[in-house]
């Protein structure tokens, strides 16, 4: 299973008590050094059997990711928010900078037919970072 990119607006909390509801258990929390966001740790990890779950958040774009390791999370997909490429086209259409970086960054694993026009043209933007950005995502895809 690739990685899965959450909804943003799904917390850590909501997503631990979903993962616990789920038969997961909570392994590690936090990286060990204070969370730029109180309450939302950059790293988490959950398990259940040999399977892992690696949870990780990038605060400056709110970019959730769940890692599976070591087998297959069947159901997890279908249980959780994710953004999908419709709302991935979204964020790259938006003024806001953060929600594009979060677009080009989401477009890494999210897949989607429409979405390599959208990085293209940010990959011509004046923007140095966006435009960076971009052109690495094209480049991954």
């Amino acid at each position: 299973m690739p990685g899965l990119v959450l909804d943003p607006d799904f917390t850590f909390n909501a997503l631990d008590a979903r993962l616990e509801a789920l038969g997961w258990q909570s392994v590690r929390v936090g990286s060990g050094l204070a969370s730029l966001i109180p309450g939302e740790p950059e790293l988490a990890t959950w398990r259940r059997g040999r399977v892992r779950l690696i949870y990780t958040f990038n605060p400056a774009v709110r970019l959730r990711m769940l890692d599976v390791r070591g087998g297959r999370a069947r159901g997890l997909a279908k249980a959780l928010p994710l953004l999908d490429a419709t709302r991935v086209q979204a964020l790259l259409a938006s003024a806001d900078r953060a929600e594009v970086l979060l677009g080009l960054l989401a477009a890494r694993v999210v897949k989607g037919a429409g979405l390599r026009e959208g990085i293209r043209a940010w990959s011509e933007a004046e923007d140095p970072l966006l435009s960076k950005v971009a052109a690495q995502t094209l480049a991954g895809l």
